[in-house]
């Protein structure tokens, strides 16, 4: 996703925000934070807006990724196995 959009700002939705902090967000652009704190509703309505979605092996995080409506969209999920 990097590649792809290497000025994007990322939006990590996550319930393991130290992991993200120490081995995630030094690896993307400045500005991108974890997002943490929110009731699932809160999240399944914010995910659909960003401009991409990196998801993982979930139905809640591929299903949000489904309802994003953006022309320009971009879906990455390599690390679904």
């Amino acid at each position: 996703m990097v590649r792809l959009r290497p000025n994007a700002q990322f939006f990590v939705f996550t319930d393991d925000p130290d992991w993200i902090n120490e081995y995630l967000l030094s690896s993307l652009t400045t500005g991108s934070m974890a997002v943490v704190s929110l009731a699932n509703e809160e999240e399944f309505i914010l995910v659909p807006r960003c401009s991409g979605n990196s998801i993982c092996n979930s139905r809640f995080s591929s299903t949000a990724a489904w309802l994003n409506n953006s022309p320009d969209r971009v879906v990455d999920s390599s690390a679904m196995t």
